[in-house]
């Protein structure tokens, strides 16, 4: 059984999602949840390949692109990580926003099998 936006862990997203469920009603945050589980992955390739091309612009794009995404949802931990490596983007950090990326990729799985 698929779990509602409610029964998401703690650890994996922050309180807020309650508050962003009551404003936009628990199905319609469900939805919005499996959106996101679709797109992700190939935000993420595309971040993957922004990285290995050193097209930091366009990871800076894609970091802003998850970021709003994972706010929408009250996914909180892996909005700042975005919101970090969209800053590494933007200030042409390769090295910092490799590392930021890889734990993306790590938060991202977390939040997918908690769903």
């Amino acid at each position: 059984k698929q779990k509602t936006a409610y029964e998401i862990g703690v650890r994996l997203v922050g309180s807020e999602m309650c508050i962003r469920d009551s404003i936009i009603g628990a199905a319609k945050a469900q939805e919005l949840v499996e959106l996101l589980r679709q797109d992700w992955p190939e935000c993420l390739n595309n971040a993957d390949a922004a990285m290995r091309t050193s097209d930091l612009v366009m990871l800076g794009r894609l970091a802003h692109r998850l970021c709003g995404a994972a706010w929408q949802i009250g996914a909180d931990r892996l909005a700042e990580t975005c919101s970090a490596l969209e800053a590494a983007a933007t200030n042409q950090d390769s090295a910092h926003a490799a590392s930021l990326l890889a734990t993306i990729h790590l938060q991202v799985r977390e939040i997918i099998s908690g769903l």
